[in-house]
């Protein structure tokens, strides 16, 4: 239903994750990884991972609040 990708630190460089809203009964982390590699250049796979969330944080205006999900990236990641 929506997306939104951001870069994770990871292996010295950044690396693309993307955040989604969907049902994971009906769409897997496969078949993202899938769909995104079959149109994207390599450097743009989204080797950071791919996460389901509830909602996409975004302004008002609708756009999407990176900060926001930088900062689920940090705390994410530190529970690893």
């Amino acid at each position: 239903m929506d997306a939104a990708v951001i870069g994770v630190e990871g292996d010295g460089t950044e690396l693309p994750r993307a955040y989604v809203v969907a049902d994971e009964t009906k769409i897997s982390k496969e078949q993202i990884h899938e769909v995104v590699n079959s149109v994207v250049a390599s450097y743009k796979r989204l080797r950071g991972g791919v996460f389901y969330i509830d909602v996409i944080p975004k302004t008002a205006s609708g756009k999407v609040l990176r900060k926001d999900l930088r900062m689920l990236a940090k705390r994410t990641t530190s529970k690893l």
